[in-house]
């Protein structure tokens, strides 16, 4: 099966046709681990591969555990039901899940284990008997235990895992052959399962099945990928121990890796994080925190009928609050966008039956569900809750709502350190604590220290990590939480000089009527180039864009702002004034202009500059970029917005997401006779996307963007006679260096 290796991901169809993204560098870590620790066959490993794309898609991960009643029953079948737990007393409680299915086995015998040992790693591993196996291997894994998340360990305990299940007698006994004689793609990737799911259970039976077919649905393109690139790629392990050699402990039974009965069927496949448009940034980890369940009673339809009705479903806002929909004839207004880092709503309703004057008005940290369909099977729906953060009874029925995304943890107030972390470390584990998933362009941040919330909201800690984050002296960062419940870590600079010529996007349905929609076969859609266009050929298409500004605010915004900015501070550990000048990225101005003055007019730009008086500084605890930080990331954030446009989308396109680069091409619909070309050149080129506004207005769904653009295309005279450099500084200072200031 063909695969292709788009911005470090491993990208092919499944063989239902399904887009698949596994992260490229974690794929290789898992051969590499085999090898080293001597798993050489390759049919097992290819095995392993198509197993952990099943458990975690090559993300470790803690299991999700959040599951509503209909999926509680087909889960966890054995533990709910007529004389047993009412799974109303455990849907979308996941803790209390996990200490009621998990608790009192295999070595989970302590108050709360069934939720401290529940699945983690590539492979989720469960129970404490498991873990126990692994502290020879992984120091501090039973007080840490997230610690199986993390490259490295997660590696080393999904590959410790089959090297152990490979010894067991059972396989010879049920396959005729040891694990290692295995030569025979199909046949080692039942092995696999089986010791995945348990040695214990039949091979024929349905668990062992079920989970075969999963990861069967990867594995040939594994096996390809497998076949061009056998090393892999090693990390270094925390323990210097010799994994090799690590002998099975005979008086311990083995453990499933991933506990399941006979009778029940479990899925690991994570909805959220592989049917999703190509995109520069890497999702470490998904979510963990699922929005309300949806619920009808379909029961009074006829099978066509309901089919119908779920396949249109949410093709408008569809608005849900307290088990009762919003009428989409009644929502006279209704806008999804981001108000800073936070997805928001408004919405403007008629209560039709004065459900929200009586029982229905909201109390305190009432929430509202709301719904869009993607109208793709390869792209994400937006299915999210909201706090009902402003209500107001506007009269004759009318209401008005302000809505702020869900997510409990977010507006907490916390006392917390988090140890010689980096800024990408540690909103990662403040991801995980929020149940939220984690997105991002970065490999790594150059900022370690003790970041610590004083008592901050977590929301206000974030944007604290954020301003003091450093990458590198030609980075800055922004981060957001997106329509799917991720914080995503953006390095803005990287995006802007990413190199988007091949990236694609699903075409899904443009403006395609619901009636063509439900008749159609989403498994068609078709790739097109990732571009934006007014051109009324693309007409039919979600690239298309029927109305534009532009605004250019580029001199105020040098007012303003200053071309540059000249931070001091006092070091009260060095007994120093530090001196630091900040000027914002650049191209090399041979094909745009540069918006920093007149061209070659180094007079104004080397006194256009602010000075900033940052106070006395204490730098004990703090990273070496800690204070030059705070002024790159503002000035390079300040000098995105000279220019700017609005585009409007009469089809939503969910391709699209913030912090994105696309190429716009503007066409002159009607060119003047001083201008016949079809092309406007000085803003047809990369721009990149900073706010998407889903909006339902007089009964149609459209979408806004927002796009900066920070240098300026040349025409074609320009190109030849412009003069456009970046304007050399006659300071004697070093830009983006520390030096101290007598």
């Amino acid at each position: 099966m063909a695969y292709q290796i788009i911005e470090g991901n491993i990208v092919s169809r499944d063989t239902q046709g399904t887009t698949r993204k596994f992260i490229k560098r974690n794929v290789d870590i898992i051969i590499a681990e085999c090898k080293r620790q001597g798993i050489t066959n390759k049919y097992l490993i290819a095995a392993i591969l198509a197993t952990i794309s099943k458990e975690s898609q090559f993300i470790p991960q803690n299991e999700n555990l959040s599951y509503s009643i209909a999926g509680l029953k087909k889960t966890f079948g054995k533990y709910f039901g007529q004389g047993k737990a009412n799974p109303d007393d455990f849907s979308k409680k996941p803790e209390k899940l996990a200490n009621y299915v998990y608790g009192n086995k295999y070595g989970n015998k302590e108050p709360g284990d069934g939720w401290k040992f529940r699945g983690r790693g590539f492979n989720q591993i469960t129970f404490k008997g498991n873990y126990d196996y692994y502290k020879s291997l992984i120091p501090n894994i039973i007080n840490s235990p997230d610690l199986l998340n993390q490259l490295p360990e997660a590696s080393i305990a999904a590959v410790s895992f089959y090297v152990r299940e490979f010894k067991n007698n059972k396989i010879k006994k049920n396959y005729g052959k040891l694990a290692y004689d295995v030569s025979d793609w199909n046949e080692a990737l039942l092995i696999v399962i089986n010791a995945t799911a348990g040695l214990n259970n039949p091979k024929t039976s349905d668990v062992v099945k079920y989970n075969y077919d999963k990861a069967k649905l990867s594995h040939g393109f594994l096996i390809d990928y497998l076949e061009k690139n056998p090393e892999g790629t090693t990390v270094p392990p925390t323990n210097p121990s010799d994994i090799q050699n690590q002998d099975n402990d005979s008086s311990q039974e083995p453990i499933p890796s991933e506990y399941t009965d006979d009778s029940e069927q479990s899925d690991s496949d994570i909805s959220n994080s592989s049917d999703t448009p190509i995109s520069s940034l890497t999702q470490i980890f998904p979510p963990t925190l699922n929005p309300l369940e949806i619920t009808f009673n379909t029961e009074d339809f006829k099978v066509s009928d309901k089919a119908k009705f779920e396949k249109g479903l949410g093709f408008l806002p569809f608005v849900w609050y307290n088990g009762v929909q919003i009428d989409t004839k009644d929502v006279l207004n209704f806008k999804l966008y981001h108000n800073g880092i936070l997805p928001t709503i408004d919405i403007l309703f008629r209560d039709s039956y004065s459900f929200f004057r009586e029982d229905g008005f909201p109390t305190d940290d009432s929430f509202i569900t709301i719904y869009l369909n993607s109208r793709s099977i390869n792209l994400r729906s937006i299915h999210m809750d909201f706090k009902i953060y402003d209500f107001k009874d506007i009269g004759d029925g009318t209401y008005r709502l302000t809505g702020i995304c869900d997510i409990p943890q977010l507006y907490l107030r916390k006392f917390n350190s988090y140890s010689d972390k980096t800024s990408h470390e540690t909103l990662q584990e403040l991801s995980r604590q929020m149940e939220i998933g984690f997105c991002s362009n970065i490999n790594s941040s150059s900022d370690k220290m003790t970041w610590i919330n004083p008592g901050f909201k977590n929301i206000d800690f974030i944007q604290s990590i954020l301003n003091n984050s450093y990458v590198s002296d030609t980075s800055f960062q922004y981060c957001y939480i997106d329509f799917y419940y991720n914080l995503c870590y953006v390095d803005v600079n990287k995006e802007i000089n990413r190199d988007v010529s091949n990236d694609q996007m699903v075409n899904g349905f443009g403006n395609s009527l619901l009636k063509d929609v439900e008749n159609s076969d989403t498994n068609d859609e078709s790739l097109l180039p990732m571009s934006l266009t007014n051109d009324p050929a693309s007409k039919e298409s979600v690239s298309y864009f029927n109305n534009y500004d532009i605004f250019n605010k580029s001199t105020r915004v040098s007012i303003d702002k200053s071309f540059r900015s000249r931070s001091k501070f006092y070091d009260s550990i060095k007994k120093e004034i530090l001196v630091f000048d900040i000027e914002s990225q650049t191209s090399d101005g041979s094909k745009s202009i540069i918006l920093k003055g007149k061209a070659n007019d180094t007079k104004m730009f080397n006194e256009n500059t602010s000075t900033i008086w940052l106070g006395k500084q204490d730098n004990y605890n703090v990273h070496d970029n800690y204070n030059y930080s705070v002024s790159q990331n503002r000035q390079n954030l300040d000098d995105l917005t000279k220019i700017s446009c609005k585009i409007k989308l009469p089809s939503c396109n969910y391709n699209l997401y913030l912090f994105q680069k696309i190429l716009l091409v503007f066409v002159d619909i009607k060119p003047s006779p001083v201008n016949d070309s079809k092309f406007l050149k000085r803003f047809t080129g990369d721009w990149l996307i900073t706010n998407i506004d889903f909006i339902y207005d007089a009964g149609k769904i459209s979408q806004t963007i927002t796009l900066v653009k920070r240098e300026l295309g040349l025409s074609p005279n320009e190109s030849d006679n412009y003069i456009n450099k970046p304007v050399e500084s006659d300071n004697s200072d070093n830009f983006n260096e520390l030096s101290p200031n007598d």
